[in-house]
Order: C-alpha cells, then structure tokens, then sequence
C-alpha cells in the first residue's frame, strides 16, 4: 500500500542587512587634559630634584665629599702602621757570610802578615792583635751590648672637637613683614582656597611642635605674622606651587638685592624659601 503524500513546506530567507559599525572618537580635550597633568608630575618632580639637591647637594658634590673623606681614611691608616725594620744583610753575598770560617782564618793571616793584604782591605792602625780564628769567633759571639729600649711614642693629641653647626636662617623672622611680605590681597582663608595650602587643627598642633624645634618650612610648613604679631598657620604646602606662576611674580616682587629672580629667566621656583616668599608676598597679612 501506498503512503500518504505530506504537505509542500516553503523555506522563508532574510534579505541581507548591512552591519552596523561603532566607532569610540577620544575628544581632544583628554589629551589635552593628559598632557597638562603630565606636565605637572615633571614640573613636581624637577621641584623634588632641586630641594632634595638643595639639602644634601648634587650627585657630583655628594662623590666628592666621599672621595675626601675616602683619601682621610687611607691616610689615617697609612700614619697608624709601624715603621719597616732595616735589612742589614740585604745585597751581601750569601757564600761569604755562610763561610766564615775561612774568612776569619785569612782575615787572622793577614794581621799576623802572612797573607797579602790589598791596598784597599788594610787592617786598621789601631785594631786589637788577634792571635787566632777562635778569638776572633769568640769575640763575634760574644753577647752584643744591651741597647736602650726605644722610648714609646708621645700620645697623639685629641683631635678638637668639631665647631657647632651654624644655626639655620628663618625667614619667618626676616624683617620684610608690612614691606614685602603681608602686603598682597589674599585673606588667610582665600589663601589656603587659591593655593591647595592643606589646613586643620590637627596639622596646626604637629606644625607647632616643629616650629618649637626651630623648623619654620620644613615639611611644606608655611607660618606668616599678622598685623598685630601674632603668629599664624597659613597651611602645607605642596610640590606643585614651585610652578605657581602668581607665586613666582610673588617671588620676584619681594626678592632682595641679587637674589636669583626666576621670573626673568622663565623657571620654576627652586627652594622651600622661594615659595614661602612668593606666599606671603600675596597674603593680605589679616
């Protein structure tokens, strides 16, 4: 028997649709953002370079000081060794002094005038008549006379004490305040908002303890006196200022007579006192 015969079945085929491409564009504001920052961590960190320089001075100044502290040692060492003993038997002639027996045998002819002396090699006039070798081996190994011992060596003197360091300069209490300095337009708290200077009361009181120890700018410190002389934390400073360019004017406007003006030369700022400098020039000083 047959079967059945099925349905027709239609096949359906989408038409072809084109791909749809995305493509991300970076604006040109971030690079331009990238770059700036970039900018910034070298200028920061030539800043780091110039004040790590500053303190303990440059690479090269840095081997020098080891190369003379260096060529100290080895003359200190060199002056503390003990004196060579003296060789008085260097350059003679072995088998003359290993044959002595023959040698004061003729040397006993010779001063009874049996052998024939030279006219170099005579006998002094006057030396003691030996009658024979063994007097004169006698004579040689006779114990040799005691010699003062050597006197020790006077103590060396002690070496004077190094003088006490000079003390440091703080420009906190230079006389420029009124002048140069505290004359700006800045008030304390515009300052702190223009420049980045971190403040709180908990960095006032750990800058207190180290202005007790006379360090005025260490740490980005940044200490300024009011019209009526009291003594005010500005804030800490960081890096980035030492490219301020308002700071840097700031500078030049309070520099003294042949002080480096580094607006004239268009670079940075390059020590911890050139940026206070630059900021109290601009504070109000309130």
């Amino acid at each position: 028997m047959g079967s059945r015969p099925s349905a027709a079945s239609t096949t359906y085929i989408p038409a072809t649709v084109a791909p749809t491409i995305f493509q991300s564009v970076v604006p040109e504001e971030d690079f331009a953002r990238a770059a700036k920052r970039i900018q910034e961590l070298k200028t920061e960190r030539e800043a780091a370079k110039a004040e790590r320089y500053a303190e303990i001075g440059t690479p090269e100044e840095i081997r020098a000081r080891m190369d003379k502290r260096n060529k100290v040692t080895e003359a200190a060492y060199e002056s503390s060794l003990p004196e060579p003993e003296i060789d008085y038997t260097a350059g003679l002639d072995p088998a003359r002094l290993n044959n002595l027996d023959t040698f004061l045998t003729k040397l006993v002819e010779r001063r009874q005038g049996k052998g024939k002396a030279s006219a170099s090699v005579s006998a002094p006039v006057s030396a003691p008549k030996i009658d024979s070798a063994d007097a004169v081996r006698k004579a040689i190994q006779a114990p040799a006379p005691k010699v003062a011992p050597r006197p020790a060596p006077a103590p060396r003197p002690a070496p004077a004490p190094a003088p006490a360091p000079a003390p440091r300069p703080t420009l906190y209490n230079d006389g420029k305040w009124g002048s140069k300095w505290g004359a700006g337009s800045y008030s304390t708290e515009e300052l702190r908002k223009r420049f980045g200077l971190a403040y709180s009361k908990e960095l006032e009181e750990e800058a207190k303890t180290r202005r007790s120890a006379g360090m005025y700018n260490e740490e980005g410190d940044i200490w300024g006196k009011s019209s009526t002389g009291k003594d005010v934390y500005l804030g800490k400073a960081h890096q980035g200022l030492y490219g301020n360019e308002e700071l840097i004017s700031g500078h030049a406007r309070q520099a003294d007579a042949g002080e480096k003006i580094h607006k004239d030369r268009g670079e940075n700022l390059s020590s911890i006192g050139d940026r206070a400098g630059g900021i109290w020039n601009v504070w109000k000083r309130d």
